[in-house]
């Protein structure tokens, strides 16, 4: 899982997370939405989810979050306080 903040027209920014689940799992938004609500405080729980089957990588392995945060901008059209 790798967690990012995205732009919000009224908080000014929320949770999204992108999950890779495990091989021969099915899994939907709604599903980890509803298991981060048992688990940590309600601010916390991700605002959007997004099934991936990977992350956009560094040549050492880490995760490139600016690129997923950009990616979700672009798609969902993301934005800001006005």
């Amino acid at each position: 899982m790798s967690i990012v903040g995205v732009p919000d027209p009224v908080l000014g920014e929320v949770v999204m997370a992108f999950v890779i689940p495990k091989a021969g799992v099915s899994l939907t938004p709604q599903e980890v939405r509803d298991f981060a609500k048992d688990q940590i405080a309600n601010f916390k729980i991700p605002r959007h989810v997004e099934i991936v089957s990977e992350f956009p990588l560094t040549g050492s392995g880490k995760v490139q979050k600016f690129k997923q945060k950009a990616w979700a901008v672009k798609t969902y059209g993301f934005s800001g306080p006005a």
